[in-house]
């Protein structure tokens, strides 16, 4: 009797564990389906690499790319440029439109002042493309910079 108890509780925990899994399973998997949404193939960045103190200018980003055929879902492309800290000094955005499985490109331009004093001053571009909807977050990726701030 003791022996059917046993194999009776391994058969629950056994049954606990595969329902854990396949619900595990669920949620991790519907990462990867967005992020297939969206092939980025280049990102570009084009920023000057000196600045006199308390400069605007601007800078633009390239983002080229393939999205799955699915007219009910639009995808854009959004730049922030923050501090090393990651304070969001500027931030734009672009539209991709809703995907038609043809390759794009968008371009983001950005505004920014640069720092008063210092000599490098360090940046970072933070690029995202997301998809409306409950897709969300498709790509993202960070680049660090450094410009010179000079009065000569």
């Amino acid at each position: 009797m003791g022996g059917e108890l046993v194999s009776g509780n391994q058969r629950m925990l056994t049954l606990i564990l595969l329902i854990g899994t396949v619900l595990l399973t669920e949620m991790i998997g519907a990462t990867p389906l967005y992020a297939s949404l969206c092939q980025i193939s280049n990102v570009a960045y084009d920023y000057p690499q000196k600045v006199a103190p308390s400069q605007s200018f601007s800078t633009t980003v390239n983002v080229s790319g393939v999205c799955v055929r699915n007219f009910d879902n639009s995808y854009m492309v959004r730049v922030d440029l923050s501090s090393m800290s990651g304070q969001i000094l500027s931030s734009n955005f672009g539209s991709v439109g809703y995907g038609t499985g043809q390759s794009w490109q968008v371009t983001v331009s950005n505004k920014i002042t640069a720092a008063v004093s210092g000599s490098n001053w360090q940046i970072r571009f933070n690029v995202y493309v997301f998809g409306n909807g409950d897709t969300g977050l498709i790509y993202q990726i960070s680049k660090p910079v450094t410009i010179q701030i000079s009065t000569t």
